[in-house]
């Protein structure tokens, strides 16, 4: 690498994208949504006052890219 990318990304780091972990409720098929994706989603929920599902983990539920059930958060947030 170039002397002068390094010194840059000494002093600009990487961020880590924060996810969060969501699992479906009929085939158990789990994924890694993007926070800022499930954040928005719950941002308009809020905006067009629409009650969520999963009051009590405050998370929007989504949809099964499998098979179009529910995509519930299961809890989990990581950095990738």
């Amino acid at each position: 690498m170039d002397p002068i990318d390094e010194y840059y990304y000494e002093l600009n780091p990487i961020e880590k994208e924060i996810v969060y972990k969501y699992q479906c409720c009929k085939c158990c098929f789990e994924e890694w949504a993007p926070a800022f994706v499930v954040d928005e989603i719950a941002y308009m929920d809020e905006i067009l006052e629409e009650d969520s599902k999963c009051e009590d983990l405050g998370m929007p539920i989504l949809v099964c890219p499998r098979c179009n059930a529910d995509f519930y958060f299961t809890g989990d947030i990581e950095k990738q």
